[in-house]
């Protein structure tokens, strides 16, 4: 099993397209050179200021020297600024254990269920019921956060799925993310579509994953990926 980055960042408004496009152009072939495994980058269907991606790496050690590599390296350094102009937040990041997960081709909606069992022998149990190797399970990542420039969620028990599956019975929250495709060399960025059986089935109802609630004035990065090299003030709602 990978650790995995499960990363939702709120943008500005309606500066999705323009993050997206510059996501694709050069960040996840500037990732993948210093050997991070970008996974499945989505549009959330139920806001449209938020983007979620994944990024994954084969252990804790590779993390950190791949991000090291990363922040360090020239495609970051370049459009960093570009990026950070896009963002509001970038902070709801869950560090986890588990194989990662990319759309099957032609998907376009996924859904990402993110779960806080209250037992995990309980949890391990409708698990084995309800859920198989292709809602492809992560668990949190209890090690160090060995990188601390990009700040990830702590102290709580996740448990991430994708696909649908039973609702548990523990507090849970649900996105509904319309899968971001790679276009052709030039061409502009859009979204996946279906190819016959490869979308998954519209779900009733969605609920909102966790977010942080900032309750007062703080200095807060504003970077693409986590950064806080460069802050901005972010006034709470």
């Amino acid at each position: 099993m990978s650790v995995v980055e499960l990363r939702q960042y709120t943008l500005r408004p309606g500066a999705r397209e323009t993050l997206i496009e510059l996501f694709e152009r050069e960040f996840v072939v500037g990732q993948q050179a210093v050997g991070i495994t970008v996974g499945g980058r989505f549009r959330d269907l139920d806001d449209p200021d938020r983007f979620v991606w994944l990024r994954a790496f084969p252990d804790m050690a590779h993390r950190r020297r791949a991000l090291e590599a990363f922040y360090t390296g020239p495609v970051w350094r370049e459009h960093r600024d570009a990026a950070n102009a896009t963002m509001v937040d970038s902070d709801d990041v869950l560090l986890l254990r588990g194989p990662g997960f990319t759309p099957a081709p032609g998907a376009r909606e996924v859904f990402a269920t993110v779960c806080h069992p209250a037992d995990a022998a309980a949890f391990d149990a409708y698990a084995a019921r309800h859920l198989n190797p292709g809602n492809a399970l992560h668990r949190t990542e209890h090690a160090e956060n060995d990188f601390p420039r990009l700040p990830v969620r702590t102290g709580e028990e996740a448990r991430v799925w994708f696909g649908p599956a039973e609702p548990p019975p523990w507090p849970a929250g649900r996105l509904r993310l319309e899968p971001v495709a790679r276009p052709p060399a030039g061409g502009p960025v859009s979204p996946a579509r279906p190819s016959g059986t490869g979308s998954l089935s519209a779900a009733q109802g969605t609920s909102r994953l966790f977010r942080c609630v900032k309750s007062y004035f703080r200095t807060h990065s504003c970077d693409l990926l986590g950064d806080q090299s460069i802050s901005t003030t972010i006034v709470s709602v």
